[in-house]
């Protein structure tokens, strides 16, 4: 490719091996590796071109910052990839918490509703609110890993397939951490007698042995 400096092929390893020491050549060569995928990966969540823009800049500075956190257990493209994630999640949580605010100003200023209602869709509707925001809550109780792929597949619609190749593991991996994300959180749920809403997904069944059609309620 013209432009591109010869040791452009150079492994992830050697790249951040080099970063570690202060070479901003090898940073820039990683950025440009990687790039596209990290926009990839940011417009699918974020939806928006000019905010995946802005996620990827903000993932490659992180990265910069705390390239020594990234350890030999992973590949550096699968530890920038959560990043990317993570940084991405953090700027839905803030857009969306921005729209409920306006939406709540909306909501003052217009008329008193009429008193004739079904009492019971909106007890039912109040609950499930009430339980998604519990949702919201209690996944700072999951790991990250587990965490990040319960909002990826339940809340933003990745199929399994995607996160395998995102995440760089088989999708019985996937499966199965999706899986013991819902575990973890049906078990705290109960605690406050509430269950997962099933708009958030109830159609993965336990992935492990002797299991496979048994449905989560």
């Amino acid at each position: 490719m013209d432009g591109v400096p010869a040791n452009f092929q150079d492994s992830d390893a050697t790249l951040l091996r080099r970063l570690r020491h202060g070479d901003s050549i090898a940073f820039s060569q990683l950025s440009r590796k990687h790039e596209p995928k990290i926009l990839a990966v940011s417009r699918r969540i974020l939806r928006n071109r000019e905010d995946a823009e802005d996620n990827a800049q903000s993932t490659f500075m992180k990265a910069y910052s705390n390239c020594n956190q990234c350890h030999g257990r992973s590949q550096f493209s699968t530890w920038l990839v959560r990043v990317a994630i993570n940084e991405a999640l953090l700027r839905l949580r803030r857009r969306n918490a921005s729209k409920e605010v306006s939406l709540g100003s909306e909501r003052e200023n217009d008329e008193v509703p009429s008193p004739v209602r079904d009492i019971s869709n909106v007890a039912n509707q109040e609950r499930e609110y009430i339980a998604k925001d519990l949702v919201d809550k209690l996944c700072t109780c999951l790991s990250p890993t587990l965490r990040n792929l319960f909002v990826l597949h339940s809340m933003e619609g990745w199929s399994q397939e995607e996160l395998a190749r995102v995440f760089g593991v088989p999708r019985r991996t996937i499966k199965s951490r999706i899986f013991r994300a819902r575990s973890q959180l049906r078990q705290q749920l109960a605690k406050y007698n509430y269950s997962l809403p099933r708009k958030l997904g109830c159609n993965v069944v336990d992935p492990g042995p002797g299991s496979g059609t048994q449905s989560i309620p």
